[in-house]
C-alpha cells in the first residue's frame, strides 16, 4: 500500500504546479484556483476551486468535492484512488516502496456516498410521509416541495429538540442502489436542490417573487401577498449555493434577508448568483435602529400584526437596487470566502498577474484595476436598454459637477484609461484590444436598465387616468374603441420594458392636421427615449437604430410608404433584432423593447387590406386642442398606471372579437379605395350570376383584353383581394375541366343597396 498521507502532503506542497498541468484554463483566486470543471459539459465558471492550501476541492454545481490533490487527480482522470496515489508520486519522484501496509486510501469524493438515492418527484405510489422521526418523534411544521406543476418533490420537517431549539430535517422518497427498494429517508433533496414555492412562481409568471429565508417566511409573505409569489430554498444559508436558482431567471426579484449577519451575507451572495441569470435585483435593508430582535422576519411582522398596507411601505421604504459589485462568497464552510468585485482594501492587489516581478499588461489585469480600483469602482456598466457600454460615474479624468449619468463609453475612452493606468499605476498596455476587452468584460458585470429603473420607481397613486388620456390630452372622441387603444399602447410600452421581445405587432396611427402636436406629444411619452430619425427598413442598419429608443416615431409614414407590406408585417412582428452591439465580437440576437408610433395629416393610408391590423387608427383634434403641458404632467401616473394593469395581467392586444367588432371598422375606414372594386361590385349586381371566372372579371367587368394583362400576374392578386372582400370565394370545380371560379355569397344583395346600371356609370354599393 501507498503512504497517502505523505503523498497528499508533497502534492499540497507543489499545489500551484501540479494545477497548472491539471487545470491549465484555470487561474488562481487568491489562495484558491479557479477553474472550469472539465469532467461535465454544463460547465459554469466559478463554482470548480481548490484550495491552494489544503488541497480541498469542491464543484458547487455538482456537489462533487474531496479533500487532497489524490482525489482530485482520480476525479479528473477517472481512475481508483491507487492509481491516482501512483500516478501523483511519479510526478512528485516520490518512491514507492517505503510506504506502510496498513495505509488506506480516503474515498474519492471525500466521504463515503449513501446508498439511496432520491427519487423526484415522488411517485404516486409512495404514500403519505413518515408522521414523526425516530428520534425527534413528531414534528411541529411540515413544508411541502413541488415543481412546477404541482407535483410532490419531498418534504421538509420542523422539530422541537430537547433543549428546546429547533432542528429542520428533509424528508425525500428514496431508492437502493443495489436492491431497488423505494422508502421514504430522512435525507437531503440531490444537488441542485429545488425551491420551495415553484408551483407559485409557475402560477404568477409576471410580477416580482419575493425570496426569504425559510419555508415559514415564503408562508407567511405569500398568505398577505396572494397575488406575489415568495421562494426559499432548503438547507439554510450555508446551502444556499446547492439550490437551483435557474426558475428565477429573467424575474424581478427581491430579497428580504433576516435581520442577522447570515441572513444578509446569504442576500448579498444570493444577489450576485441572480444577477448572473439576468435578474433585476433588489435588497430589503432592516435598519439596525428599531429596537428588533436578532433573526427577526417577514413571518414575525405577520405575527407582530403587520398588515398588506404596512409591509407594503416597509418594502417601499427600505428597498435598494443591487447596483453596486456585489460580494460573493462560493467557498464552503471552513475554506475562506473569495471578494470577487468591490472589495475594500488593497487585497485585490494579490490577484495581479506578474511577469518579471512588473504588473503585466494583460486584460485581466485591466478588468482587476476596473473592477476593484477605488478610482473606478462602479464606473463602467452595460445598458441593457441601448446594449451599450455607459458610464454611471465619472470616470477619473471627468468633472463630477458636470458629469451626466449614462454616457456612452467610447473608444477614446479606452485610451484615456490606457493613460491614466500608465500614469497612475505605472501599468503600460501595448495592445489596445487588451483594453477594450477588458471594458466589455467589466460592463457584462454591471448591469444597468434605465426604463426599467424609472419604471420601477414609479408610485400609483389610484387614480384612473389610462383608458381616457387620448380624449384628455389629445383631443380624440371617446369611444370603445380609442380607450381601449388608449390602454393597451401604453400597457404594451411597459410590457416591452418588463418582457422584451413579447407580442407586439401593431402601431398606433395619429391623424390630423400638421402643426397640431402630435409628434411633440409622442416625444413627451418617450422622454429621453424618444426617437424619430427617418429610418429605412430596407436597410439592415435600421435594427441598431432603434436600440435605445423606447417610443418611434414613423413621422408621416414616410418609413412604409416605399416599402411593401410583406416587409412591413415582418418589421412591425419582428420580436428580436439581430445587429452587433459595441464591445462585443459577433452580432447577437436582441430582443426587442421599442414600440412604434406613426403621424399623418391623411386619412386614407392604408394599401393593403390583409395588413390593415397592424394599424390602429387614431384621429386627433376631433373634440379639442392637444394639452401637451396636462400630458406631460400626468405622464408618470399614466405610465405608473400601466405597469400596476400589466402587474396583474391585463393584455395589450385585442381579443378576435374586439377586433372584429371595435378594430376592423376603424381599420377599413383608412383604406385607400382600389378604383378596381366598385366597378367589379356594380358588374357582379348587374350580372346576378351565382359564379364568375377572373377571365371574366377582365374582359367584361374591366373592358381589359386578357393578352394585354402585364404579365407577374398582379392583376389576378388584385382581383383576389377584391373579390374576398366583396366576399366572393374562389373554388375548384370537382369535375370536368377543374376550372377555379369565385362563387357568390348566399346573402349576395340581400342587405345592401342595389347597383344600378346608367350606360357607362353606374352606382357603387358600399
Amino acid at each position: 500500500m501507498f503512504d497517502f498521507k505523505r503523498i497528499a502532503d508533497a502534492a499540497r506542497a507543489s499545489a500551484e504546479t501540479l494545477l497548472a498541468e491539471w487545470l491549465p484554463h484555470g487561474r488562481r483566486d487568491g489562495h484558491e484556483w479557479k477553474s472550469l470543471n472539465p469532467t461535465r459539459a454544463d460547465t459554469r465558471e466559478g463554482s470548480f476551486s481548490i484550495n491552494l492550501n489544503s488541497g480541498a476541492w469542491a464543484d458547487f454545481a455538482t456537489d462533487d468535492k474531496g479533500g487532497d490533490l489524490i482525489s482530485l487527480y482520480a476525479y479528473l482522470q477517472g481512475v481508483p484512488m491507487g492509481e491516482a496515489a501512483k500516478a501523483v508520486a511519479v510526478r512528485l519522484s516520490i518512491a514507492l516502496d517505503d510506504a506502510p501496509a496498513s495505509a488506506k486510501p480516503p474515498p474519492a469524493g471525500g466521504k463515503n456516498k449513501s446508498d439511496w438515492e432520491p427519487v423526484l418527484p415522488v411517485p404516486a405510489h409512495a404514500g403519505d410521509p413518515p408522521k414523526a422521526h425516530i428520534k425527534r418523534g413528531k414534528p411541529c411544521a411540515m413544508w411541502t416541495y413541488r415543481d412546477a406543476d404541482g407535483n410532490v418533490l419531498g418534504h421538509v420537517f420542523r422539530f422541537i429538540t430537547s433543549a428546546g431549539g429547533k432542528e429542520i430535517l428533509p424528508c425525500c422518497w428514496a431508492r437502493h442502489a443495489e436492491s431497488g427498494t423505494e422508502e421514504w429517508r430522512w435525507m437531503a433533496f440531490p444537488v441542485a436542490r429545488p425551491l420551495y414555492g415553484l408551483d407559485r412562481l409557475a402560477a404568477h409568471p409576471r410580477g416580482s417573487v419575493m425570496v426569504v429565508e425559510g419555508e415559514k417566511c415564503a408562508d407567511a409573505f405569500y398568505g398577505v401577498f396572494p397575488e406575489r409569489p415568495a421562494v426559499t430554498w432548503p438547507g439554510g444559508c450555508k446551502a444556499l449555493d446547492k439550490a437551483d436558482w435557474s426558475p428565477l431567471a429573467g424575474r424581478d426579484v427581491i430579497i428580504w434577508p433576516d435581520f442577522d449577519d447570515p441572513g444578509r451575507a446569504a442576500a448579498r451572495r444570493l444577489s450576485g448568483r441572480l444577477v448572473s441569470l439576468g435578474c433585476k435585483v433588489r435588497i430589503i435593508d432592516v435598519p439596525d435602529d428599531e429596537g428588533r430582535a436578532a433573526g427577526w422576519d417577514v413571518a414575525d411582522a405577520v405575527t407582530e400584526g403587520w398588515d398588506k398596507a404596512r409591509i407594503t411601505q416597509f418594502i417601499l421604504d427600505r428597498v435598494r437596487e443591487v447596483n453596486e459589485k456585489t460580494t460573493v462568497d462560493t467557498a464552503p464552510a471552513g475554506a475562506g470566502c473569495v471578494s470577487t468585485r468591490g472589495g475594500e482594501g488593497d487585497d485585490w492587489r494579490d490577484l495581479l498577474l506578474l511577469k518579471n516581478g512588473n504588473v503585466f499588461d494583460c486584460r485581466e489585469n485591466v478588468f482587476l484595476y476596473l473592477s476593484h480600483h477605488p478610482a473606478w469602482r462602479g464606473v463602467i456598466w452595460r445598458n441593457e436598454f441601448a446594449h451599450k457600454v455607459v458610464r454611471r460615474k465619472p470616470a477619473p479624468w471627468e468633472n463630477p459637477a458636470t458629469f451626466v449619468e449614462g454616457v456612452e463609453w467610447t473608444s477614446e475612452d479606452d485610451y484615456r484609461m490606457g493613460m491614466w493606468l500608465a500614469q497612475q499605476e505605472r501599468v503600460i498596455v501595448r495592445n489596445e484590444g487588451n483594453l477594450a476587452a477588458a471594458v466589455g468584460w467589466c460592463a457584462s458585470d454591471s448591469k444597468w436598465h434605465p426604463v426599467r429603473e424609472y419604471l420601477d420607481g414609479l408610485v400609483w397613486d389610484g387614480e384612473k387616468r389610462l383608458d381616457a388620456w387620448l380624449t384628455d390630452f389629445m383631443g380624440v372622441r371617446a369611444t370603445p374603441y380609442t380607450m381601449k387603444v388608449a390602454a393597451m399602447f401604453m400597457i404594451g410600452m411597459v410590457a416591452r420594458i418588463y418582457q422584451p421581445g413579447c407580442m407586439m405587432r401593431t402601431m398606433p396611427i395619429f391623424e390630423g392636421a400638421q402643426y397640431q402636436g402630435k409628434s411633440s406629444a409622442l416625444r413627451i411619452l418617450g422622454g429621453e427615449w424618444f426617437g424619430d430619425t427617418l429610418i429605412d427598413i430596407s436597410n439592415k442598419d435600421v435594427y441598431q437604430l432603434i436600440q435605445g429608443c423606447w417610443l418611434y416615431e414613423v413621422a408621416e409614414l414616410d418609413a412604409f410608404s416605399k416599402a411593401d407590406a410583406t416587409r412591413i408585417k415582418a418589421f412591425l412582428s419582428s420580436p428580436k433584432d439581430r445587429f452587433r452591439a459595441p464591445y462585443d465580437r459577433q452580432p447577437c440576437d436582441w430582443a426587442r423593447q421599442v414600440v412604434f408610433a406613426g403621424t399623418t395629416n391623411l386619412f386614407a393610408y392604408l394599401k393593403d387590406s390583409t395588413g390593415n391590423t397592424r394599424y390602429w387608427p387614431i384621429t386627433v383634434n376631433e373634440c379639442g386642442a392637444i394639452e401637451l403641458d396636462a400630458l406631460a404632467a400626468a405622464r408618470d401616473q399614466l405610465f405608473a398606471e400601466a405597469v400596476h394593469r400589466f402587474r396583474h395581467g391585463e393584455r395589450w392586444h385585442p381579443t378576435r372579437d374586439e377586433q372584429q367588432r371595435l378594430f376592423e371598422p376603424e381599420q377599413e375606414a383608412r383604406e385607400v379605395e382600389d378604383v378596381w372594386s366598385g366597378v367589379i361590385a356594380a358588374y357582379l349586381y348587374r350580372m346576378n350570376e351565382s359564379r364568375i371566372t377572373t377571365a371574366q372579371i377582365i374582359g367584361d367587368a374591366l373592358k381589359a383584353e386578357v393578352g394585354k394583362i402585364a404579365p407577374g400576374r398582379a392583376a389576378e392578386m388584385r382581383i383576389a383581394q377584391v373579390m374576398q372582400k366583396l366576399g366572393w370565394l374562389k373554388v375548384r370545380e370537382t369535375i370536368g375541366t377543374r376550372q377555379r371560379y369565385y362563387a357568390r355569397p348566399k346573402d349576395w344583395g340581400n342587405d345592401q343597396q342595389t347597383a344600378v346600371s346608367q350606360g357607362d356609370g353606374y352606382v357603387c354599393p358600399f
